[in-house]
């Protein structure tokens, strides 16, 4: 494909899902303080209802850039650690042939190349053939499939032929150079077009929280109840952003910008009024 604009959309990282567009989207602004917070987020680049590559952010500003061909099948994973100021190394650069549709389908590859670059540029290169038993991507690097031989050689070449610049948030032109190895080719010029959701509409969305601390009677889906405010303490604010989440579920933080200084906490208890 030959492209000359990238529609940018946003949404929570996929891991090992093997759809084509995000299942848990999120607006632009969002994606943004995740970034600046240093929480993980996913970026997919599409042209013409076709994606192109889905660039994920990991905590430790480290990067993985899952790679489309013209079929929209994911052929390839590139993982991108930090190399210098300002840089990022491709460390690793895995890539998979699949014999047919449902092979790909259900991941089970037929060859799965690795290629591996180590920091003064010395590369190894593995191949693995799964032979009979099938692969998938997952087992580069959680083990799901042995393959059933492997054969490897080494070579050394100059680093900064794997090296790309580390992006400022909203940079994504930084890795259109990485889609030729796909077949895909970008023009001179790269348009970002934002096609993300808008601010609010995800699942983090709250309504009618103020009702939460109204002290008296209220209904609830298990019934009546009564609410009861509590004094939690004093809570310091010392550098401007607050981290919250459903108690139940504190591994994708929300971060929002606060005023400094001493808050009192008040939480909304509710009481069974039967009791």
């Amino acid at each position: 494909m030959i492209f000359d604009s990238l529609d940018v959309s946003y949404g929570e990282m996929w891991g090992s899902y093997r759809g084509m567009t995000h299942r848990s989207p999120m607006s632009r602004a969002l994606a943004a303080r995740k970034h600046a917070a240093g929480k993980d987020y996913a970026v997919l680049l599409s042209a013409r209802e076709q994606p192109l590559a889905l660039v994920e952010y990991w905590p430790g500003r480290m990067w993985r850039v899952y790679l489309f061909d013209d079929r929209s099948w994911c052929m390839q994973m590139i993982d991108l650690e930090p190399h210098g100021t300002g840089l990022l190394l491709a460390q690793r650069n895995t890539r998979w042939q699949f014999p047919n549709d449902q092979a790909h389908l259900y991941g089970k590859w037929d060859v799965q190349e690795t290629t591996t670059v180590s920091a003064d540029g010395h590369i190894e290169v593995k191949s693995e053939f799964a032979g009979l038993r099938g692969g998938s991507p997952e087992s580069s690097h959680a083990g799901a499939h042995g393959p059933s031989s492997v054969s490897g050689r080494r070579l050394a070449m100059p680093v900064e032929d794997f090296l790309c610049p580390a992006p400022e948030f909203g940079d994504w032109q930084v890795f259109a150079p990485l889609l030729t190895q796909q077949g895909h080719e970008s023009a001179s010029t790269i348009v970002l077009n934002d096609r993300s959701v808008d601010e609010g509409s995800g699942p983090l969305r709250a309504t009618g929280i103020e009702h939460l601390f109204n002290p008296g009677a209220c209904e609830t889906r298990e019934g009546p109840g009564v609410v009861e405010p509590i004094d939690a303490g004093v809570l310091r604010i010392t550098s401007g952003r607050l981290a919250v989440s459903d108690p139940g579920w504190t591994s994708n933080l929300r971060t929002v910008t606060v005023p400094l200084g001493r808050f009192l906490q008040i939480i909304g208890s509710l009481v069974d009024a039967c009791r």
